[in-house]
Formats: structure tokens, C-alpha cells, sequence
């Protein structure tokens, strides 16, 4: 198969974090604000208009496209958002072509009347020959898994038009994205992009999504509390907006799902800020935080159609920070890094370690760096090769999220330690919440008709997990460690089944079983539970799993 499966994320967690970044850096109105895109793309955008045997002409924000039946007439918005979607579309394209090249396995459904029957059949009841064709193939349950999403949970991808049709994709697309209606100059810049996918080695793509990224990283993200700058009345301006925390470095560390970035958050709705978050991995550099050196293609001014390549300097989330601080001192600018501890932070950090030292929120010792120097201060502040020092002032904030049980990632030496403050977040924090009690504490059945709360459940696994496994708190779970979001009964169970159960058997029991020998197993003992597919299946038909001595100490009893 040309498709490779292994490699295709699974469809809704991709739908779902390109509606969280949709909603949070209002989008579509952003691209709606920008007048030009540069010269270069401009020109590569053409060269894939004319192999298409047709013509793009830019017009300020708008563009004009001629072919042979007749013009498109759209904006450099639409080139964005269809740059911005691509991935979208192409993942949508790759799962379709991936199940239509299965299917051509089954007799049964090969040929296109039969194949659309199964189609439809799927998406109606979850049933019929193609799901029978993804469940017997020989791929791993995870690549079935996201097969069967794809074909019969059409909502979890704002489906609409059933999979083999060629237009099913612009429902999502569209959806995904905010539109209401499909747009021509939309439709005509994906079919640019797919054309520069297979031909030109996503040269276009690699060059919009560079574009992209500019505008997204060097505009200010404003938090979701403050009004848009077009609405702002001058009581509002963010730029009189005294400044009330003095700068600091803070990390905020607890369990998974104990609400460290919802903390984050409701610290800086207090404050009128400017706010840069990025999320760590282990392949995040200091080039990346701080910035690089990249290849530059620009015009010559000798009046020729020539073009030279020269190399400057890139600013990464750091220097974008800095210079929004420094530019505006009467503001508060937050900078925050999640999941801090998934990436080796000496590196990241760099020469940079040096201004975490503070004296009245201001670093203690500036550093020399011409790089970051030429970005925040201008290229016009150099006396005699001499740039103006680098230091964090007292209106930028670090903070940052440490998970817990994943703090071995890239241990953190106590040197860097030392320069935050640590401000640990109880597994309790939030239980108390009206959000909570309202939206996230459905009764799950745990087996034999016994049924708890999420906040008895949690909290009891917690209690077991340190009282009796003899585990430590790192081990523990917050009482967001699933975001039920209202769902209650069946929905509720498959949320404990699919997001719960496996950190039990791998990160809890199978750790206790190895460490200790307290004799006390969270679950049912190894002939009735031998593997975690047994485990899976007596949850999924409600039987009970876990052991009587946990029931008994979630103050439960098995009636059975």
C-alpha cells in the first residue's frame, strides 16, 4: 500500500488540536488582517498556477486567478487558510485511499457498488463487510482502532458525505476550520498544494507553512479574556495596563491530570498580557527556543530578475518574548513552556541559564548575545561591534509544567532547580469546582453493577496506589486526568476503558508487582487476568477487574 498506516495520526486527536489552536489564536481572523504574503512564496505560488496551465496575479491582499474557464477572484487569506488545512486534507485523502486499497482485499466489497454499500452501512451502524475487513486484517489493534474511527465515527471528524465519494473531505475541511460554506479559491489553492505535494516536493507547502509559522510565532497571543485590538475602547488599552507581578521564573509540577496549564491560565487572566507558550519534546533545540540562521531568498537591486540567498537570523519563542517585554515595559508578558521536563532544558537554555538569576524580577547578570541583541534592540545598536547585553527585565515572567510521573525524561540538574520556584499542584486541586462537580464527575460502573463517582474512584485509586502498592505520589492521578466534558454512562465508561485502564496495568500494577512485595494487586490476580487484552475485554462487558482488597478499600463490595 502507498499509505503507510503506522505513520497516520489518529483522525480526531488532529481534528481536535486544530480547533483548540483555531479557537485560541482566532484563526481565521488573523489570516483575515494580512495584506501581503513575501515575494518569494508569491513567486512559487505562480510557478505552480502555470505548470496547472494558469495565471495567479497579485493585488495587494487580494489575487486573481485566470485559466481556461474563466478568473478566481479571492484573497491571500484564502491562500492561507488553505495552507493552514492542508494537512488536514491530505490526512483525510491518505486514510480514503488507505481503505479503498483494503478493500480490494475483500471479494466481497471490491467492486464500487458494494464497497459504497459497506461504505454507508459502517457509517449508519458500525456494522457490515468493511468493518468485518478492517477487524480481520493483520494490522495492530491501535491501526484497526483508527480505521474504525474513520468509518463509522464520522462525528469525530465533522464528517458528513460517506468516504468514497472524491468530495468527501470539504465537510470536514471546512467544518474543522470555521466555514459554513466551501469557497472556489479555497478548493483551487488545495488542488495547487496536492499538485506541488507530488510534483515539486512540497516546495510551496514547506514555503507557506514557513509563512505560517512567522505570522503565528511573532504576533502577540493576547489570552481569550482580553477584547480583540479592533475593539478595544481606551479604557482597555492593554498599553496603560499597570503591571502588578514582578518578573519571575516559576514551574508548576504535580500529577498528570491534576490542572497545572488550567492554573497557568487562570493566573494570567488576571493580568493584561501579552502571552508565548510553547509545548516541549525531546527534538526541542535551543535553536528553536531562541532562534537561527536560515536561508534568505531576496531580489537584487541591480535591476535584473536575479535573486541572491543569504542567511539571517530567525527568531525563536524566546527572542519574540524578550523583545515583546522590552519594547513594552508597562505590560506584563508571560512566556510558558509545557512540559517542561520532556526536554533537555540545559541545552534549550543554553548561555540563557545565566539571566535566571533575578534581583527585583530583573536578571542579575546580562549576557552578550548579538544575535538576540539585533532582534530586540534593532541592527542599529551596535558602538564600535559592541551590542547592547542581553538581560530578562521584571515584566517577563517565566513559568512552566513539570509532569510528575514524567520527570526522568530529562532529569533537571539542581543548578537549574534552584532558579525556579516550584509550586506543587495537589491531586485535590479542582475536585472542588462547580466544573467539576457539573462536568467531570460522572458514576462509572467498575464492574458487576458497582458504581462510583470519578471523584471516589480517583481519589480511592490514589489512596490504593501510595497506601498499599507502596508507590510513589508521582503515580498518583489528578481528578482531570480524563476530561469527561458532561459524558455519563456509556460515553463515561469507554473514557475510563480507553484513557485510564492501560496507565493502571503498565505504570501502576506491573511497577508494583516488580518494586514491592506487599502482596496487595490493584486488579483481579493473573489466572483470571493474565494480560491487559483480558483486562480490556472484562471492563468492556462490565465484569469486575479490579481486586477485592481495592474494592474494599473504595469502600465497595462485590456482591457477585
Amino acid at each position: 500500500m502507498t499509505v503507510n498506516i503506522d505513520k497516520l495520526p489518529k483522525i480526531s486527536e488532529i481534528v481536535n488540536s486544530y480547533s483548540k489552536e483555531i479557537k485560541e489564536k482566532n484563526i481565521v481572523t488573523l489570516f483575515g488582517k494580512v495584506q501581503s504574503i513575501s515575494d518569494s512564496v508569491k513567486e512559487k505560488w505562480q510557478k505552480v498556477a502555470k505548470q496547472n496551465n494558469e495565471e495567479m496575479i497579485f493585488f495587494d491582499a487580494d489575487v486573481l486567478v485566470k485559466s481556461k474557464d474563466g478568473y478566481i477572484y479571492s484573497t491571500i487569506a484564502e491562500l492561507l487558510i488553505a495552507s493552514y488545512g492542508f494537512k488536514i486534507y491530505k490526512m483525510l485523502k491518505d486514510y480514503q485511499e488507505f481503505i479503498s486499497e483494503l478493500k480490494n482485499k475483500n471479494s466481497v466489497i471490491s467492486n464500487p457498488e458494494a464497497y459504497s454499500r459497506s461504505v454507508k452501512e459502517a457509517k449508519k451502524d458500525g456494522t457490515g463487510p468493511l468493518v468485518d475487513t478492517i477487524n480481520n486484517s493483520s494490522l495492530s489493534q491501535i491501526n484497526k482502532d483508527k480505521l474504525l474511527e474513520f468509518c463509522t465515527n464520522y462525528a469525530s471528524w465533522h464528517g458528513g458525505k460517506t468516504i468514497d465519494r472524491n468530495d468527501f473531505w470539504q465537510s470536514p475541511f471546512y467544518g474543522i476550520l470555521g466555514f459554513v460554506q466551501s469557497r472556489s479559491g479555497i478548493h483551487s489553492y488545495i488542488d495547487y498544494l496536492r499538485r506541488d505535494n507530488d510534483t515539486n516536493n512540497s516546495e510551496l507547502l514547506n514555503a507557506m507553512q514557513n509563512e505560517i509559522h512567522s505570522l503565528l510565532h511573532q504576533k502577540p497571543n493576547i489570552t481569550s479574556s482580553i477584547s480583540s485590538p479592533s475593539t478595544l475602547t481606551p479604557s482597555d488599552s492593554l498599553t496603560t495596563a499597570p503591571v502588578s507581578i514582578s518578573g519571575a521564573n516559576i514551574i508548576y509540577y504535580g500529577a498528570p491530570g491534576t490542572g497545572k496549564s488550567h492554573k497557568l491560565d487562570e493566573l494570567i487572566k488576571k493580568e493584561n498580557t501579552n502571552t508565548f507558550r510553547v509545548t516541549l519534546h525531546p527534538e526541542y533545540t535551543y535553536s528553536d527556543f531562541v532562534g537561527q540562521l536560515l536561508p534568505v531568498s531576496k531580489k537584487a537591486n541591480d535591476g535584473n530578475d536575479k535573486y541572491t540567498v543569504s542567511y539571517e537570523f530567525v527568531p525563536g519563542i524566546f527572542t519574540i518574548a524578550l523583545k515583546e517585554a522590552i519594547n513594552n515595559p508597562d505590560r506584563s508578558v508571560y512566556l510558558i513552556l509545557e512540559e517542561l521536563s520532556r526536554a533537555n532544558v540545559a541545552a534549550v537554555f543554553g548561555d540563557l541559564f545565566q539571566l535566571l538569576d533575578r534581583k527585583n524580577g530583573i536578571s542579575e547578570y546580562p549576557i552578550d548575545n548579538p544575535d538576540i541583541s539585533k532582534i530586540v534592540y534593532g541592527k542599529a545598536n551596535t558602538d564600535q561591534d559592541t551590542y547592547k547585553k542581553i538581560y530578562i527585565p521584571n515584566n517577563l515572567s517565566i513559568l512552566a509544567t513539570v509532569n510528575t510521573s514524567d520527570q526522568n525524561v530529562y532529569p533537571m540538574d539542581t543548578a537549574f532547580k534552584r532558579r525556579f520556584e516550584w509550586r506543587y499542584v495537589s491531586t485535590d486541586y479542582g475536585s472542588n469546582s462547580e466544573d467539576f462537580k457539573d462536568n467531570n464527575n460522572p458514576t462509572i460502573d467498575v464492574g458487576n453493577n458497582i458504581r462510583v463517582t470519578w471523584d471516589n474512584l480517583y481519589k480511592g485509586l490514589n489512596s490504593f496506589i501510595v497506601g498499599e502498592l507502596g508507590l510513589n505520589e508521582d503515580k498518583q492521578i489528578g481528578p482531570y486526568f480524563i476530561k469527561f466534558e458532561g459524558a455519563n454512562g456509556d460515553k463515561a465508561h469507554d473514557l475510563v476503558k480507553d484513557k485510564l485502564l492501560q496507565y493502571l496495568w503498565e505504570d501502576i500494577n506491573k511497577v508494583a508487582n516488580t518494586m514491592s512485595g506487599t502482596g496487595s494487586s490493584l486488579f483481579l490476580g493473573k489466572q483470571t487476568i493474565p494480560s491487559f487484552s483480558e483486562l480490556y475485554t472484562r471492563f468492556s462487558d462490565r465484569k469486575q477487574v479490579f481486586s477485592d482488597i481495592f474494592l474494599d478499600k473504595l469502600g465497595v463490595q462485590n456482591d457477585s
